[in-house]
């Protein structure tokens, strides 16, 4: 009954209809869902290079399960540093477990929504000839998993600082570029390419 109600929790604030504050205050919650989404991230890493595959099949490309690990333990920590570094600019350090984990809570339900996307992607022949309706349908779905994202950081930033929208949006944005950037970073350092 615990767990179902956590679940709502997130659910709820994943729809905007409740604040970092409403996240229970829990230490073992965050490294549960620290670890979950640490799993998840490596396994979405992995699965993506095999679908990237199917476009060039003269291109074998090769991320190992250790470069997919050290790639989302750098997202996390980037989570975690950019989380704590702005809440104490802000001298709202007693916040940082509860909106550290309201993160971590959103970030693996899109996280399991992307993986879904991944599934109908896998399903589908690739590539795909130009105009077509499924491709535009998952551009369609990327950009809309995206943009809710970007909502619901701000969101979660917006209520944890009290501060105005448009600097809510900025940190949000700001810190979802360097996440997505110093991921591809890490891929294009760690995944290894060989011509055949």
């Amino acid at each position: 009954m615990l767990l179902l109600n956590i679940i709502k929790k997130f659910l709820k604030l994943f729809v905007l209809r409740l604040s970092p504050e409403d996240i229970p205050y829990s230490k073992n919650l965050l490294i549960l869902l620290a670890i979950l989404l640490f799993g998840i991230e490596t396994f979405t890493n992995l699965w993506l290079i095999e679908i990237v595959r199917i476009y060039d099949p003269t291109l074998v490309l090769h991320l190992s399960v250790f470069s997919s690990m050290l790639i989302s333990l750098v997202y996390l920590l980037i989570m975690f540093a950019c989380v704590y570094s702005v809440l104490t600019y802000y001298k709202k350090q007693e916040r940082s477990i509860q909106v550290i984990t309201a993160f971590l809570g959103v970030d693996f339900i899109l996280a399991i929504l992307f993986l879904c996307w991944m599934l109908f992607l896998s399903t589908i022949d690739l590539p795909l000839q130009s105009g077509s309706g499924k491709g535009l349908i998952i551009i369609l779905l990327y950009i809309m998993m995206l943009y809710w994202q970007f909502m619901v950081y701000i969101h979660i930033i917006f209520n944890s600082l009290n501060t105005s929208v448009l600097r809510s949006g900025i940190y949000a944005l700001v810190y979802m570029l360097l996440q997505h950037n110093i991921t591809e970073v890490l891929m294009s350092i760690l995944l290894t390419k060989d011509s055949t």
